[in-house]
C-alpha cells in the first residue's frame, strides 16, 4: 500500500499543477552531538484529507530515531519514514481512508552522531502535499520546495562551563612557625603530643 501510494503521488505530481500553500510548519531545533532532540512538524489544513507526504533534507550525521503522530488515530493509519534520493520521506495514510485531525502534528525524534559537524544547517523541504483518497485519489494541495527550518548542532558545553567542575585553589603561603597536624589542618600551636609538620618539616612534640 505504501509503495502504491508513493507511486501514485509521483505520477500525479509529474503531470499536474496545484495551488501552492504553506502545508507544513516546522520548529527549528538544537541538538547536542551524541544526543537527541524532537522536531515538531504541524500539518496545516489537514482536516478532510486522508494522507500527507513531505521530504526533509537532514544534515550529515543527523538521523531519524522515531516518528509518530500526536492524537488518537485508528490502528489502520500507517506512518513511516524512508530514505529517498538522499532525503527522508515522511508519509502517513490510512488503509480505510480515515481523515486526519485538523491539528495533526508529526513528532520526529532526531539523533546526532558523536562526529556530527557543529554549526547551523538549513533544512530544505520538498514533495510536500496533502491527499484526499475516498474513491478517487486526489492531491488537494502542495507546497513549494524550500527552506522550512534549521538544525543547530552543538558540542553540549557552554563557553563558560568548567568541564571538570574543579576550580583552582590558591595555595596558602606557609609563614614561619606554621603548624599542621597529620590531617593537613593548620593549627595555631600543638596542643597534644605527637607528630606535626612545621614549615614543611616533621616535628615531634613530646
Amino acid at each position: 500500500m505504501r509503495k502504491l501510494f508513493t507511486t501514485l503521488v509521483a505520477s500525479i505530481c509529474g503531470t499536474m499543477a496545484f495551488a501552492q500553500t504553506e502545508l507544513i510548519s516546522v520548529n527549528s531545533v538544537t541538538i547536542n552531538k551524541g544526543g537527541t532532540s524532537q522536531m515538531e512538524v504541524t500539518i496545516n489544513n489537514a482536516k478532510d484529507n486522508t494522507a500527507f507526504q513531505f521530504d526533509l533534507a537532514l544534515p550529515a550525521g543527523v538521523t531519524v530515531k522515531s516518528v509518530e503522530l500526536n492524537g488518537d488515530y485508528p490502528a489502520t493509519r500507517q506512518t513511516s519514514n524512508d530514505d529517498v534520493d538522499g532525503k527522508v520521506r515522511f508519509l502517513s495514510y490510512d488503509d480505510d481512508n480515515a481523515n486526519l485531525n485538523d491539528d495533526t502534528k508529526v513528532i520526529i525524534t532526531l539523533e546526532a552522531a558523536e562526529d556530527a559537524t557543529i554549526g547551523d544547517v538549513a533544512i530544505a523541504g520538498s514533495e510536500i502535499l496533502l491527499v484526499k483518497d475516498d474513491n478517487d485519489f486526489a492531491i488537494t494541495s502542495t507546497q513549494e520546495d524550500g527552506i522550512v527550518a534549521s538544525i543547530t548542532i552543538t558540542d553540549g558545553i557552554k563557553d563558560d562551563d568548567d568541564p571538570t567542575g574543579i576550580s583552582r585553589v590558591a595555595a596558602e603561603a606557609a609563614g614561619n612557625d606554621a603548624w599542621y597536624n597529620l590531617n593537613g589542618q593548620r593549627v595555631s600551636a600543638p596542643t597534644k603530643k605527637g607528630l606535626y609538620i612545621m614549615n614543611g618539616k616533621k616535628a615531634i612534640v613530646r
